[in-house]
C-alpha cells in the first residue's frame, strides 16, 4: 500500500505538509518515550498548564501554516476548531502509545510507518470542511 493515499478534499501541498508534520511529531515521540511518558503521568499542575500550553501554541501555529490550503486566508473560527481537534485526536493516540510501552492499548498493532501515514489520514480528515 502506498505511503500517502490522497485524502478527498487535500490538495497536494496540503497533504505534503501535514504528512511532514505528523511524521516529525511521530518521529520525536519516539526519541524520547520515558521523558514523555513521566509528563503524562506526573500529578503536577503546573506541568498540566505548560503542556496544555504548548499543544495550544502547537495547534495555533499549524493552523496559521495550513490557513491558505483550508480554504483561504480568513480566520474562519469553524476551521481553527477543526484544526485543533485534529491536533488534539493526533496528539490523544501518540499519548496511548506512552502511556502503553509495552502493549498495544487497541486490537491491533502497527508500524510506526502506519501509524503515520493513519494518523496523517487522520488529521486530513478532520480539518475537511464538514
Amino acid at each position: 500500500m502506498p505511503c500517502s493515499t490522497r485524502s478527498a478534499g487535500a490538495t497536494p501541498h496540503l497533504e505534503t505538509i501535514v504528512r511532514g508534520v505528523i511524521a516529525q511529531v511521530v518521529g520525536r515521540q519516539q526519541a524520547a518515550p520515558p521523558l514523555l511518558r513521566t509528563v503524562l503521568l506526573v500529578n503536577d499542575r503546573d506541568v498540566e498548564r505548560r503542556v496544555a500550553h504548548l499543544m495550544e501554541h502547537g495547534s495555533e501555529r499549524l493552523a496559521a501554516l495550513l490557513r491558505s490550503h483550508l480554504g483561504g486566508v480568513s480566520a474562519d473560527v469553524r476551521e481553527q476548531r477543526r484544526v485543533d481537534f485534529a491536533v488534539r485526536a493526533v496528539f490523544a493516540v501518540l499519548q496511548q502509545q506512552l502511556l502503553f510501552p509495552t502493549t498495544d492499548p487497541g486490537r491491533f498493532r502497527f508500524t510506526d510507518k502506519e501509524l503515520t501515514r493513519r494518523l496523517g489520514d487522520l488529521f486530513l480528515a478532520l480539518v475537511r470542511p464538514t
